[in-house]
């Protein structure tokens, strides 16, 4: 009985540690840099709503996901219930996006090695990609399930980052107020949020279907809070200084230790990540457009690499347009799969959301505008 306990439990909390370890990652490092634009107070409000929605969107995919007896992911989801042409839009949408992480990795990377190694960001980031593109062509995957330990790691470190930020803040810093590119976090929010391709999670917890919502809203939760902790860790120390890769300019602020501990971190984040998204596009190339393994490897690895070669170097300005016009069309989709779902299988749902009308419709208008405000404020930016 003990036993049957602790494996049940076990389950639990690995499918949270899956939601969160997949959740926390190079986006993090954008968001204090976007609340900084717009001031801590603005920037805190947009995160807190954020939050919501994500938490809302989430729950409305693990509810597809549990009324659908096939194992589908969102290109699959999004053609059951909305039809080819919806699916391909996604489809598109979904390589877009994985491809615009990958390029903003291989940015990210060579920001933080120049930040406190020698040489430049360009050498490092092409070092990067040769060393990245390697294990991704040579077919070297990680575990199923992201562990619980490399989850435990990622949320001490930046719980360290938070705790050795505190000697370093200043009040002044988080009361100002800009109401200029006032939708300029929604895209990078949004992209530090997005939980989506860790869903579905069915598979780690089987059989537990309600014990799937608590994980959606625990595990989303988890890292909205550190998010928010961390950005008004970062903003209160280095205030309108504070840097696109946030660790960067923290480590300056408050000296080596916290340089190399914050930098460390951010190299594990976006290189775990590139490697596990290359994956991930070399799989869509494979198994959803019929490319051979290592030419789909070879694909997803030099798109973002001839991108990154051709200029588009801003790490921030990358983060915030996936999000903003990718990332919320995955979004957009996922809410109409989820009120078609609600028409044509009502039994079959496990009622994740009440009044699902109401929210759908609103996740949708955010999306829309917000989405396309975002966008607009990103390209005016560039």
């Amino acid at each position: 009985m003990i036993a049957q306990r602790l494996k049940k439990d076990l389950n639990y909390y690995e499918a949270i540690a899956a939601l969160v370890g997949t959740i926390i990652g190079a986006g993090v490092l954008g968001i204090p840099f976007v609340i900084a634009k717009v001031g801590f107070l603005i920037g805190a409000l947009f995160m807190v709503v954020m939050a919501v929605l994500v938490v809302v969107l989430h729950l409305m995919l693990g509810e597809v996901v549990t009324a659908t007896r096939e194992p589908l992911q969102l290109v699959g989801l999004t053609r059951r219930y909305l039809g080819k042409g919806a699916g391909w839009i996604m489809g598109l949408a979904y390589v877009l996006s994985l491809n615009g992480v990958l390029l903003a990795y291989l940015v990210g990377v060579g920001d933080v090695f120049a930040a406190f190694v020698p040489g430049t960001a360009f050498m490092w980031s092409v070092i990067f990609f040769v060393l990245g593109s390697f294990v991704v062509v040579s077919g070297v995957a990680f575990a199923k399930h992201v562990s619980f330990v490399m989850t435990a790691v990622k949320v001490l470190v930046l719980l360290g980052i938070i705790i050795l930020s505190v000697r370093g803040v200043a009040a002044e810093h988080v009361q100002t107020i800009s109401w200029e590119n006032i939708f300029l976090p929604f895209g990078v929010i949004l992209f530090a949020l997005s939980g989506i391709s860790a869903l579905p999670l069915v598979e780690i917890i089987d059989h537990k279907k309600r014990e799937f919502k608590r994980v959606i809203v625990v595990g989303t939760l988890i890292a909205a809070v550190l998010y928010f902790f961390f950005a008004l860790a970062v903003v209160a120390v280095t205030g309108s200084a504070t840097t696109e890769v946030a660790t960067i300019g923290l480590g300056q602020a408050l000296g080596p230790l916290v340089l190399v501990f914050g930098n460390v971190f951010a190299f594990f984040a976006m290189g775990s990540s590139f490697i596990l998204i290359g994956l991930a596009l070399t799989g869509v190339y494979s198994f959803d457009y019929n490319v051979p393994r290592v030419p789909a490897a070879l694909l997803a690895c030099a798109v973002p690499f001839v991108l990154f070669v051709a200029g588009a170097r801003q790490f921030v300005t990358i983060l915030g347009l996936v999000g903003s016009l990718f990332i919320a069309l995955e979004m957009f989709l996922i809410v109409l799969a989820f009120l078609r779902m609600r028409r044509t299988a009502p039994s079959a749902s496990s009622r994740y959301i009440q009044h699902p009308r109401l929210w759908g419709y609103t996740l949708l208008t955010v999306f829309a505008i917000a989405g396309a405000l975002g966008v607009w404020e990103w390209l005016s930016n560039i």
